[in-house]
């Protein structure tokens, strides 16, 4: 029933101290350590069981001190399963197979935020008795720390690897009743499948992380299994990492701009930034692709503040000529986003009439409490500091040196 628990697991029950987590069916239980050394003895036989029964003191010593259970919700922490992830050749013969298991939580984070920190905690309680209840009863499944959460097991015969990740999503996808309050969230999975004996655990646990954010990047709620082409697209976004953070040191970046012409008047209302490489790597990359990459690496905040830093000077050149600028939702989202925005304008001495900031729509609407504010904070500090101008007044002739414009 609980084969899949390495030696060195049952190595540790026996010594008469150590819990241990078993997670199945039944739901959560830590096993006393007399309970475990009978489960133990009917696990193994003849000479396998000999060699499990008679660990050396060191071992059993150094178990005592790593195995331990996470606060909430008594599953193994980080490292009972980096211990797990070590000996992961003692969960199978060449050629079996092995299933690693990373998920979090969606939207855990607003959760906190609106709800408070105790219905987080009970909300991570319910989400880790699920788990124990869906994955197999021969799992090692842990709470590695904050939402995320991870599992190692042996699939079931004829049992596809991805099935184990869906009844995730769809139990925890289900309304929770927690402190009285209805709490949605969700799950997003990422699975690796290797051969115990061959496979690195923590390198297979490394392409279930990855596989796990390839879904937060998308729709979340979703399971994806790793593969060669999750691979190739992994190495290829991080050198694109690295040479757009070089490009930043370096201030390997312009801006280009296109006109936006009123066809009643034939002049120049306004122009648009676009943000181009200067970068002999990143020359084939699309934009949206660096755009894409910068989001999830944290590096749009810089790049949006050079944009717009550079976006201002133009206005400061041209005069009354509006700059409109594509602001990532990441961006946006920010705390500090009102306030970064406006001191900019401060500092370059632009009045805020002349910067429109993009946003796509979808973002206000997928969150419409979420963006009131800055929306609202913009609009506010805008009414309040502008000063009224005229249209600007550009001939169509200059339209091809505007558009040819960097900054």
């Amino acid at each position: 029933m609980f084969s899949i628990l390495p030696a060195g697991f049952l190595a540790a029950a026996e010594s008469g101290i150590l819990p241990v987590v078993l997670a199945g069916s039944a739901g959560i239980a830590v096993a006393t350590t007399a309970t475990l050394a009978s489960v133990g003895a009917a696990l193994v036989s003849g000479r396998k069981a000999r060699k499990h029964l008679t660990a050396s003191e060191r071992q059993r010593e150094h178990f005592q001190q790593r195995l331990r259970l996470a606060p909430l919700t008594d599953l193994m922490n980080r490292e009972a399963f980096t211990y797990a992830l070590d000996t992961l050749s003692d969960l199978g013969e060449a050629g079996s197979t092995v299933i690693v298991l990373f998920f979090d939580l969606d939207r855990f984070k607003e959760v906190n935020d609106t709800l408070g920190h105790k219905v987080g905690d009970l909300l991570l309680r319910q989400a880790a008795q699920h788990a124990a209840e869906l994955t197999p009863e021969n799992a090692i499944l842990a709470r590695l720390g904050g939402d995320e959460f991870a599992a190692i097991l042996i699939p079931e015969e004829g049992t596809r690897a991805d099935h184990y990740g869906q009844r995730l999503v769809l139990a925890i996808s289900e309304p929770f009743a927690v402190e009285g309050q209805i709490v949605s969230v969700g799950a997003s999975v990422g699975i690796a499948i290797g051969d115990p004996t061959l496979d690195d655990g923590y390198e297979l646990l490394r392409r279930a992380d990855v596989a796990m954010y390839e879904v937060k990047g998308n729709a979340r709620g979703d399971v994806r299994v790793f593969d060669d082409i999750l691979d190739g697209r992994q190495i290829r976004e991080s050198a694109i990492r690295i040479e757009l953070g070089r490009s930043l040191v370096e201030d390997e970046f312009s801006l280009h701009y296109q006109p936006l012409v009123d066809a009643r008047s034939n002049k120049v209302s306004s122009v648009e930034a676009l943000l181009r490489s200067r970068s002999a790597r990143l020359r084939d990359v699309p934009p949206g692709t660096i755009i894409e990459i910068a989001e999830k690496s944290g590096q749009i905040m810089p790049l949006t503040d050079w944009t717009l830093d550079a976006a201002l000077k133009t206005i400061q050149t041209m005069g009354n000529l509006p700059v409109a600028v594509n602001v990532s939702p990441v961006y946006f989202r920010h705390p500090e986003f009102v306030h970064r925005v406006f001191d900019k304008l401060l500092q370059g001495r632009v009045r805020p009439e002349l910067l429109t900031i993009e946003v796509t729509e979808g973002v206000l609407i997928s969150d419409m409490d979420g963006h009131a504010t800055p929306s609202a904070a913009c609009a506010k500090s805008a009414s309040t500091s502008s000063s009224t101008i005229s249209e600007p007044a550009i001939p169509r002739s200059a339209i091809s040196s505007i558009s040819s414009w960097t900054g």
